[in-house]
C-alpha cells in the first residue's frame, strides 16, 4: 500500500503517473488517502474519489484517527459514504 504522508495532494501527480505507467497493478491507500477534515485535506479527499476511475485503486479503512475528526457521524456522511458511492464496496 501506498501511505501519502502529509497528504494525498503531495502525492496525487506521482500516483497518476504510476496508474498510467503500470494499470495493471493494484494501488491501495493506506488510511483513507490521509485526507483530514482541514480545508486541504477535503480538496485531497475529492482528488481521491476520482481516483475511483481506475479500478486497480482500493483504499484502505483505517486509522480514523488520522481524519481528526469531531464524531464517527462526521466521519460515516463524508468519508465513508462517498468512498463506498465512488469505489463500491468491493
Amino acid at each position: 500500500g501506498i501511505m501519502c504522508f502529509q497528504g494525498l495532494q503531495l502525492h496525487y501527480n506521482d500516483i497518476l503517473t504510476l496508474l498510467e505507467a503500470s494499470p495493471n497493478t493494484n494501488m491501495i491507500l493506506d488510511h483513507f488517502g490521509f485526507t483530514s477534515f482541514t480545508d486541504e485535506g477535503s480538496a485531497a479527499f475529492q482528488q481521491l474519489l476520482k481516483l475511483a476511475q481506475h479500478p486497480q485503486v482500493h483504499v484502505k479503512i483505517s486509522a480514523l484517527f488520522r481524519l481528526q475528526a469531531s464524531s464517527y457521524d462526521k466521519i460515516k456522511a463524508e468519508r465513508l459514504e462517498p468512498l463506498l458511492e465512488s469505489f463500491g464496496p468491493d
